[in-house]
């Protein structure tokens, strides 16, 4: 196969950095309002892995690429590292181990209470200070005790956690990430920009 045919990149399904087949492109342009200077240009690409051959949507804009599905693990400028590093490692093993990723997630939920200030070493205690804390709503404080409850049925023999309880657990997770990192870090950016204006 061709190298254009080709691309190496990080495979969120099997977590190997491997060559991936290209089975569809598209491109997509942007232009000024008269139609002669280009502002933005894209491109998409259905890939298949040369490894696990599971596909991906990725597309490439400005020298930047981003993975469209699976997820990505980028959760924004507004969330931490440590946050983001277990988000990330969880992602190259939702697909293969359902309970592995349920274990991770776990640790990105402790990561994230660490990283807030919350030192308590029972997960079930830091998430309940966690959410009295940022005085979050209880439906936030029962997502973070389903996706705690989820994580320890991934760490215990005899118990495997199923695709569909692992994307639960990731839709709660992401939840409780919109809830203390980017929805606060959205609230302050524009009541700044209204406040500028005298809003």
């Amino acid at each position: 196969m061709s190298e254009a045919k080709q691309r190496i990149t990080l495979c969120l399904s099997c977590g190997n950095m491997t060559p991936h087949s290209v089975l569809a492109a598209y491109d997509e342009t942007d232009w000024d309002e008269e139609g002669r200077e280009e502002i933005a240009h894209r491109d998409y690409l259905l890939l298949r892995c040369g490894t696990c051959s599971e596909v991906a949507v990725h597309y490439d804009e400005d020298d930047r690429t981003q993975s469209l599905w699976p997820r990505h693990a980028y959760l924004g400028r507004s969330v931490p590292k440590s946050v983001q590093g277990r988000y990330g490692e969880a992602l190259t093993v939702k697909h293969r181990l359902p309970s592995a990723f349920a274990v991770q997630i776990r640790k990105a939920l402790e990561a994230m209470c660490k990283e807030q200030g919350v030192t308590e070493p029972i997960l079930a205690n830091a998430l309940n200070s966690l959410v009295a804390k940022l005085a979050l709503p209880a439906i936030a404080q029962d997502m973070a005790r389903v996706a705690r409850l989820l994580g320890n049925k991934g760490a215990h023999d005899g118990s495997d956690v199923t695709e569909h309880e692992a994307a639960t657990l990731e839709d709660f997770f992401l939840a409780l990430v919109e809830y203390v990192y980017v929805a606060p870090a959205k609230l302050s950016t524009y009541q700044a920009a209204l406040s500028k204006l005298g809003i």
